[in-house]
Parts: C-alpha cells; structure tokens; sequence
C-alpha cells in the first residue's frame, strides 16, 4: 500500500532570507544583517509601535506580552525594516526580524485568509481585488500593529509592492505568436471566422501570417500553498522607471501590472529589482517577465493606532 502524500501547508516557520537577498549584493543575508542592521537600528527611525503589548507571540522565553516595534532606515523609496520585541525580563529589546519595505501603490483588498507565522507577529494575507476579480496574497510588513483589527471578509487599503527575485526582458519569439502557412489557414478555420478576425490573403489566394501579440499581456500568480506570496509575473513597464541607489546597490523602481481584470482593468504597483538583473533600464510597455515578493501594510484598518 502506498504512503498518502500529505497535503503541502502554509510554512509557518519561514524567515526572510530570499527576501533581503532582493535588496542586497551581499554574500547570504546574514552578511547583510551584519552589515546594515546595527547602524539601521541606532540611526534609523521609528515605524511603527504597537499601541497595547500583544499577547501570547514569539513563544516560549518571552513574557505572555510583548510590545513590538519597527525602525527602518531614512529613505524614502526602500526601506530595512528590524522588528524589536520590547519585553521585561529574562528578554529585553530584541530584534526578533528584519526584511525590506518599499511605499506601494494603495489597493483595495477583500481579506480571505490571515496566515500567521510562528512567531505570532508576523504574517501572510491573502485577499481579493478589483472587485473580487483577482487573487493576490502578500506579506504584511506592519502586521503587529493591525493584527486584532483584521476580519476576515472585510475591506481594506493596502500598499502594495513587490521585490523581484529574478526578472527578464522576453525574448523576440516570446512577444509575439506567429502563424504562417497551413497553420494559419487551420487557426482562422477553427477560430478566426467564429471571431470574425481580420485577415489578409496573398496573390495566391493564401492566407497571410497571423500574428498575435503577447508582449502586452498581463499575468501575476500566487505562489504555492506554503509561500503564496511568492509571485510568478508577466507585465508591461506602465511609464518611465525611476533608478536609485540603497545599501551600496542600484535600483530599477518600476511599476508593473500584479491584476487585471476581464475589462482591461489593472492594478498597477512598484516592482524594485537591482539593476544586475536586468541590465538597462526598460523602455515604457516594454515586457518583463520573473519572480517577486508582494509585501505591503495597512492604511486604514484601525487608524487610531498610528503613531
């Protein structure tokens, strides 16, 4: 008899290794945190604090509550984010996480599934947008400070923005499907007269090649169950990108499509990606294609706990 396969789970126990990577030319994100953090946490500045200490998180060693904050670094386009457990003793102001953040672009999101990590202030939502058109899945960089707001089914402003892992232009036969000959005839017998699609014959009474684009095209895909906000995509470059500089390494700020709709409706977000990747910067509509990180944090789900 065969041993079942057991049913892949959201990883509850992750880190943020693969995540700094994204913003770092270091070797391995350790020499990253050993680098930056220290300096991120005397100089940088205050994110976030929770307004109350939360119950029951990070788990055996810690007081029943703690009190988190974030200090980040002073920059306006990306951001190394520490989350530092305040607590009393046997621990006392420990950095418990790092990751980056980057400003997105603010979007509605329907929430459907609230995946916390072990630590208990730390957090992967999952929800709907454009209506309930689209899924996206992302991770929430100020979780600690809206975790007892959230319900599930409600409505929210999120800023959104991705971090690529890997990115591409495509290549010259990926931008657009060519279909000359027998081909072409057999495709507008099965398909173009039902669509009425416009075709032009040759002096032989043949049909010319059939040419469809695909560089326009528009796909973002949840990771899988146990990292779904780990996203594979293919975007246009919506306008002019912008090139900056952090942590000792050059930036492409670009804004890319992570949802569109049956009407053609996108939402629009930042993709950061180091410029080792692509190489030049991309031209406006023209197409990448790769792997990110979504991220973002709430704007509105309980503002009376801003500082």
């Amino acid at each position: 008899m065969s041993t079942p396969k057991k049913k892949e789970e959201f990883d509850i126990y992750q880190g943020h290794g693969d995540h700094i990577e994204c913003v770092s030319d270091c070797e391995g994100a350790s020499e990253f945190v050993v680098k930056w953090l220290p300096g991120i946490v005397r100089t940088g500045e205050l994110t976030l604090e929770t307004p109350k200490p939360i119950a029951n998180a990070l788990g055996e060693g810690f007081p029943k509550e703690t009190k988190v904050f974030l200090i980040g670094n002073k920059s306006p386009t990306l951001r190394a984010i520490a989350m530092v457990a305040a607590t009393k003793q046997p621990r006392s102001n420990e950095v418990v996480s790092a990751y980056p953040e980057c400003d997105g672009t603010e979007v509605a999101v329907k929430l459907t599934a609230i995946h916390e990590w072990a630590n208990g202030i730390e957090a992967t939502l999952e929800g709907k947008v454009l209506g309930e058109a689209r899924d996206v899945a992302f991770f929430d960089t100020r979780y600690p400070l809206h975790k007892d707001s959230y319900k599930i089914g409600e409505t929210y402003t999120f800023r959104l923005a991705a971090f690529a892992y890997r990115a591409r232009f495509l290549e010259e036969e990926e931008k657009c499907l060519r279909m000359v000959g027998k081909e072409a005839e057999d495709w507008y017998g099965r398909v173009g007269k039902v669509i009425d699609w416009p075709v032009e014959y040759d002096e032989e009474g043949h049909i010319k090649p059939i040419e469809i684009r695909m560089d326009g095209m528009v796909g973002f895909f949840c990771g899988p169950v146990a990292y779904p906000d780990d996203c594979e995509f293919q975007s246009p470059v919506f306008g002019a990108g912008e090139e900056f500089q952090e942590f000792g390494v050059d930036f492409f700020k670009l804004k890319i499509a992570i949802a569109r709709d049956d009407e053609d409706e996108d939402v629009v977000a930042p993709l950061v990606v180091k410029k080792a990747i692509l190489g030049r910067m991309p031209n406006p509509d023209e197409a990448i294609r790769g792997r990110c990180w979504l991220q973002g944090y709430c704007v509105d789900a309980s503002k009376s706990d801003s500082i």
